[in-house]
Parts: structure tokens; C-alpha cells; sequence
């Protein structure tokens, strides 16, 4: 029985996959964009062993920075999950290299979905517009109140476009002439199976390194981790109750460093060389001057990123795994896709 039609940007991603699962699951017709319309065959057989044998679904071309498409996409949906995002390991020279796509994007996402008379909107964006700015308090326990300064230097280019995405959005919806409504998800580390071996998930690469010998000592860098099946699960949960209207939803389970991650995987592979070693700040700062995604990270080491998840828990009743799951999880799947 069909539940309703869902839009879902960025439909072959890390994040984006596991949300499909879920919608189809749920009974829910989905229409997938791709800036790439053969990835859909790749996509297809990857969800097969995790979704019933009869669903609705169908791929569609959007791209987020241009304006053709969107409004056909969106039209005879009743929900929308834009989960879509530039994210790129490598560091842009230009620090607004990822804001077209971001804030732009979002933007047309929702002005035509407003048009085609949506109900909700559950867009994804990530703790990064929550926890940073200046002369925090390190003992500081972020809540959904909380946003990061776009403009503080010590943020990459990521997590500037996304906290831009985020309060255009909000923004946007103070003048909206609609019932449609908005809700934001806004994840830490998401870790977890990954089913897609040409998307490992740009947040699963520490793990993968830790493994491969990329990554022979710990810098000193922490995060709210999260399963990526919570992840998705949050965007369901979201999108189906009517409480969630208006509301920041902040994904994250408990804090973790990279070394207490590696622990969890020397544990759990024995006979696999995972690192033990912390590295010295002096030595991240020295390897920041030849390599600019090493000097992006000087300004996380030894911060902490504590979040109050109360409201996700209590109004979406919220239950995600812990970060041993997660972390297991993802090797896991890295070792049965032959990565590492």
C-alpha cells in the first residue's frame, strides 16, 4: 500500500541510500534525482537484498546548480528529503568553492516545492552548522539553539556552505506563502554499513585509513559519532510526525577520538594492524604547512563536540546504536566490499 510520493535529492549517496531503504520500506513511492542517470542500475541492485520485491521508484536527472527540473521533480510529491550536498575530499582553493551548490541549491529545492504544495520538507545538514565559533567553552553541551558562525576561520569550506544552506532555509521559510514546513537534520561522524563500494562515504574515510596504514598515528581529533542507519531513520521519523514542524534535530550518540575508535577496531580485528599511536599536535601543524586538508584540521585538535539530543529522543522517539556498532559496522562492510 502506498503510503505517498517522496522526493529524495542526492538519492546515491552514503546518507541518501540508507534513506531510500527506508522509505521504501515504509511503503512510500520514491523518486530518486541522480546527476548521473546511470548510476540508477548501480543503486537498484545495491538496495535489492534490503527492500521488498515490489516498491515504486523512480530516477530522476536534477542537478542542484542549475533551475530546470526541479519543478517537475517535485510535482505530485507530498514530501521532500533534500539530502544532496557538495562534499569533496579534496580541499577547494576557493573557500566558497561549495556554496553555489549548497545555498543555491537548497534553495530551489524548496522555493519548488513550495509551488507544488509539499507538506514537509526534511532537509540534511550536519552538526557542523551547530558547534563552532569563537573562544567556545571546550566543556560546552551544544543544543539545537546553537549555530555556527559562518564567518570564524576555523572552519572548512564543508561545514561554511552547509551552516549558509541551513539559514538560507530557515530563512526562507519566514516568508513562504504555503503550509508546507521544514525540519533539519543535523548529523555528526555518520559511520555505518556502507552498501555502495564507489561511495564509501567521505566520513567513513578515517576508518578505512586506519586499516590501509594511510593513517599510522591518531591526531588528536574528535566526534559525535552516528550510525548511518540512524541517520535515516531520524529522517523518517521526521517526516511522519507532525511534532517534528520547525524543529533542528541534532545526530549524535556520544563523543569519540579517533584513538578510542581505533581501540574499538584493534579489539574487534585482532590480526589486523590497526594504528595505537597518537600523533603530536606539533606534528599535524608541521604536515598543515605541505597539505591542505591537514591544515583544515588544526583547529579541531583537542576539541571536544558534546550535543544534548533530548528533543530528537523525546518528540521523534529516537533510539540510535552505539558508537561500537557504528564503528563495526562500517569495517565490516569495508572488509566484505574488498576495500580494505
Amino acid at each position: 500500500m502506498r503510503n505517498g510520493n517522496v522526493l529524495l535529492t542526492g538519492a546515491s549517496g552514503f546518507v541518501g541510500t540508507h534513506i531510500l531503504i527506508e522509505l521504501l520500506n515504509a511503503g512510500y513511492a520514491v523518486r530518486g534525482t541522480l546527476r548521473n542517470l546511470d548510476r540508477g542500475k548501480d543503486i537498484l541492485k545495491i538496495i535489492k537484498p534490503f527492500v521488498p520485491k515490489d516498491f515504486e521508484l523512480e530516477f530522476v536527472y536534477a542537478d542542484l546548480l542549475k533551475d530546470e527540473g526541479w519543478g517537475t521533480v517535485t510535482k505530485d510529491c507530498d514530501y521532500v528529503h533534500h539530502v544532496a550536498a557538495p562534499i569533496s575530499l579534496d580541499v577547494p582553493k576557493d573557500p566558497d568553492a561549495f556554496i553555489p551548490a549548497a545555498v543555491d541549491g537548497t534553495l530551489r529545492v524548496l522555493n519548488a516545492a513550495s509551488k507544488n504544495n509539499i507538506k514537509r520538507v526534511v532537509a540534511t545538514s550536519t552538526l557542523g552548522a551547530v558547534t563552532y565559533g569563537e573562544k567556545i567553552n571546550k566543556e560546552k553541551v551544544f543544543n539545537d539553539g546553537d549555530w555556527t558562525d559562518p564567518n570564524y576561520k576555523g572552519i572548512n569550506a564543508y561545514i561554511r556552505a552547509k551552516t549558509l544552506a541551513e539559514k538560507a532555509a530557515w530563512d526562507y521559510m519566514k516568508n513562504i506563502d504555503s503550509n508546507m514546513t521544514l525540519t533539519t537534520i543535523n548529523p555528526g561522524l555518520i559511520l555505518g554499513p556502507i552498501l555502495d563500494p564507489k561511495d564509501a562515504g567521505v566520513s567513513c574515510e578515517g576508518i578505512k585509513q586506519m586499516f590501509t596504514g594511510e593513517l599510522p598515528m591518531y591526531p588528536r581529533l574528535g566526534f559525535s559519532v552516528v550510525d548511518v542507519r540512524d541517520v535515516a531513520k531520524c529522517h523518517m521519523l521526521a517526516m511522519e510526525n507532525e511534532k517534528a514542524e520547525g524543529h533542528r534535530f541534532l545526530c549524535g550518540v556520544d563523543f569519540a577520538w579517533f584513538s578510542d575508535l581505533g581501540a574499538i577496531l584493534r579489539e574487534q580485528y585482532p590480526d589486523r594492524k590497526i594504528p595505537k599511536m597518537n600523533m603530536p599536535n606539533w606534528m599535524v601543524h608541521f604536515f598543515g604547512i605541505f597539505n591542505g586538508g591537514v591544515r583544515q584540521l588544526r583547529d579541531d585538535l583537542n576539541r571536544t563536540q558534546h550535543v544534548d539530543i533530548e528533543k530528537t529522543t523525546k518528540i521523534l522517539g529516537w533510539k540510535p546504536r552505539s558508537v561500537k556498532e557504528a564503528t563495526i559496522a562500517t569495517a565490516d562492510s569495508l572488509i566484505k566490499l574488498g576495500i580494505v
